[in-house]
């Protein structure tokens, strides 16, 4: 399966690189197994803007029929599917002050799954966690601590 990666400005964001990494992996299996289906590409790209970057996977398949379960634990289209990806994916985007949206592509078959992380972002952690007392951090409802002190860069 072709992934063509359309490359943006250098960008560089306070993350969790393990964490953005499994979230990609996701999105990007996601389009390929959509793209399969029709034998057609994958691409993967991003762009910044003053206050955020934005990545986008956008895939060549069938698109989306029913966009109302996409984020529901357990819920999947695919055979022999989790229905975790997803659900995992938003969790991990929202946990870093972000977002993830996926739409059926206006500009062609296919969808569209983007990605959007504030840059300046305080870094999320979830060995953090360990350690809800200490100065600088706080817990948030998912369980996930929020620290003022870096933890690892992500660089595009």
């Amino acid at each position: 399966m072709p992934v063509v990666l359309v490359p943006g400005p250098k960008v560089m964001v306070q993350a969790d690189g393990d964490q953005l990494e499994q979230m990609l992996i996701n999105l990007l299996r996601n389009a390929a197994d959509a793209s399969l289906e029709t034998q057609s590409n994958v691409k993967i790209g991003w762009a910044r803007t003053a206050v955020q970057l934005q990545i986008w996977v956008e895939d060549e398949g069938a698109g989306l029929s029913n966009t109302a379960n996409l984020f529901v634990p357990f819920f999947t289209t695919k055979p022999g599917g989790s229905g975790i990806g997803l659900v995992l994916s938003r969790q991990i985007a929202e946990a870093h002050g972000g977002s993830l949206t996926l739409e059926n592509r206006k500009d062609g078959r296919g969808c569209v799954a983007r990605l959007c992380l504030p840059l300046g972002q305080a870094v999320v952690s979830r060995t953090d966690a360990a350690s809800p007392g200490s100065p600088g951090r706080s817990r948030s409802k998912s369980g996930f601590t929020r620290s003022d002190q870096p933890r690892g860069t992500v660089r595009s």
